[in-house]
């Protein structure tokens, strides 16, 4: 072979080689990248795994927690339940072991009922239950005519309320879907209510419940809010309501007549049961936190007494 070809030849075979080598280092570089991301990825992802699961574990801890408290607040006076009680004491981010506990207590006895509504009672109860709930939406500022509303939701007819809404407006939407017409289950469904906006339904719902089902219209006269106790009745004025808050908790029915200007209202209210002074369902709402990770769990519970307690609804977030 001519020395130049020779040459020439052998450049050419080494470049080649180096162009296989650089090739090589390139691709070898990339699945080194490659790898130490996934590396990464799977250290992140093991460690969120982790941390959810610690943070579940807590969560669900606070709620058998709360109703230990719950149990031992019965046997101690569970023919009372008040603000002062021990488990209305929040526990908020407590430190235990790597994350932290926070535990929220509420009586949803304190609450205005919405399965009021699917009861069957007499017309006259059924018009106070309706001003008492639009007397709380007026106190939240929201238009008081959606109580028409959710009353037609719930109740058993197919007759529309003035500002309300019936089969043949649930069944027009673009997804159809039928109103309840009976006893809500579920909280979610108030999201499905005509007018019901997610805001509106956020802004109501430390307000009311749909527990117990079996609704009676009572409420905790110890543990419920000023505008709920000031729909109880049409002169329930608010320094009557200021009244009453401070003289809580009443430890007889009777001992709410005895508050000022209270003694008339008082009478007639507790002639048609309106109000109690004691409460057995209860929310229990747990939230645990590991680092960046934090889980919920909700829990209904009725107190039976001290030795017995029913879950109605258990969820975790």
């Amino acid at each position: 072979m001519h020395p130049l070809r020779s040459l020439q030849h052998r450049q050419d075979e080494s470049g080649l080689a180096l162009l296989m080598t650089v090739a090589t280092v390139a691709v070898l570089t990339i699945l080194i990248f490659q790898f130490n991301t996934l590396t990464r990825m799977t250290a992140q992802e093991t460690a969120y795994f982790r941390d959810s699961a610690q943070a579940t574990y807590l969560a669900k801890a606070g709620a058998v927690a709360g109703q230990a408290v719950l149990s031992l607040d019965a046997k101690i006076d569970g023919k009372i339940d008040g603000l002062n009680d021990k488990w209305a004491q929040p526990i908020s981010s407590f430190p235990l072991r790597e994350g932290v506990l926070s535990v929220l207590i509420t009586d949803e006895r304190g609450k205005f009922n919405l399965n009021n509504f699917a009861r069957v009672v007499d017309s006259d109860t059924q018009d106070e239950h309706k001003r008492q709930l639009r007397s709380l939406f007026q106190r939240l500022e929201e238009n008081p005519n959606l109580v028409d509303s959710i009353i037609d939701w719930i109740d058993g007819d197919d007759a529309k309320r003035p500002f309300g809404a019936e089969t043949s407006f649930y069944q027009s939407l673009p997804e159809p879907y039928w109103p309840k017409n009976g006893t809500i289950q579920n909280f979610q469904d108030v999201y499905l209510i005509k007018g019901m906006t997610h805001d509106i339904v956020e802004k109501l719902r430390p307000y009311i419940t749909i527990y117990p089902h079996s609704a009676d219209g009572k409420i905790n006269i110890n543990t419920a809010h000023p505008w709920i106790l000031e729909g109880l009745h049409p002169q329930m004025t608010p320094s009557l309501v200021s009244r009453v808050v401070q003289a809580r908790p009443f430890k007889n029915p009777l001992d709410v007549e005895r508050v000022g200007g209270m003694k008339r209202i008082a009478q007639a209210l507790r002639l048609k049961q309106v109000y109690q002074i004691h409460s057995e369902i209860f929310s229990v709402m747990s939230d645990g936190r590991v680092n960046e990770t934090t889980k919920v769990v909700q829990a209904i519970v009725n107190r039976e007494g001290s030795n017995a307690m029913t879950l109605l609804m258990y969820r975790i977030e």
